[in-house]
C-alpha cells in the first residue's frame, strides 16, 4: 500500500510508513495537540511528491505563516489550496464539491481528515496538474 509520511518519523513507524493513500485517515484530539501543524506537513509532504492539496479548514486556524516556517513550507505553498468555511453547511457543500470533482475526473486522491471539538479539515492531494480545479 503506497504511503504519505505525516512529516515525523516516529508517527510514519507506527503507521507503517506514514498515511495510506486512497483511504481515509482520521486523526482526532484536544485543542492545541498539533493536528493542524500535523495536517500542514502531510501536505507539504504530499506537494513534494506533486500533488496539489486542497485543505479545508473549518475550523479557521490555518496560518499561512506556520506553513511557511515548516520546511520547504515557502517553497510548496504554492500547491496548497485553502478554504474556510463559515459553517458547518458551507463545510458540507465544499466537501462534496470536491469529492465529486475528484470522483469525476478519475484522480488518485488522499484524504486525511483531522478533528478537534470545533471543526474538521479534510485535505484532498491529487495528482492532476490542471489549474482549473483552483476554480471550484
Amino acid at each position: 500500500m503506497e504511503r504519505l509520511s505525516t512529516g515525523t518519523s516516529g508517527l510514519d513507524r507506527l503507521l507503517k510508513g506514514g498515511f495510506a493513500l486512497r483511504q481515509i485517515n482520521l486523526v482526532y484530539g484536544e485543542a492545541s495537540t498539533g493536528k493542524t501543524v500535523l495536517a500542514m506537513q502531510s501536505a507539504l509532504g504530499a506537494t513534494a511528491r506533486g500533488f496539489k492539496v486542497f485543505f479545508v479548514d473549518a475550523d479557521l486556524s490555518f496560518s499561512v505563516q506556520r506553513l511557511e516556517s515548516l520546511d520547504r513550507g515557502r517553497e510548496l505553498a504554492e500547491n496548497i489550496v485553502v478554504f474556510q468555511p463559515e459553517d458547518f453547511r458551507e463545510q458540507t457543500r465544499i466537501t462534496e464539491s470536491l469529492e465529486v470533482l475528484l470522483i469525476s475526473r478519475s484522480l488518485e486522491q488522499f484524504l486525511s481528515t483531522t478533528v478537534s471539538s470545533t471543526g474538521s479539515w479534510p485535505i484532498f492531494p491529487t495528482s492532476l496538474q490542471d489549474s482549473s480545479l483552483l476554480s471550484c
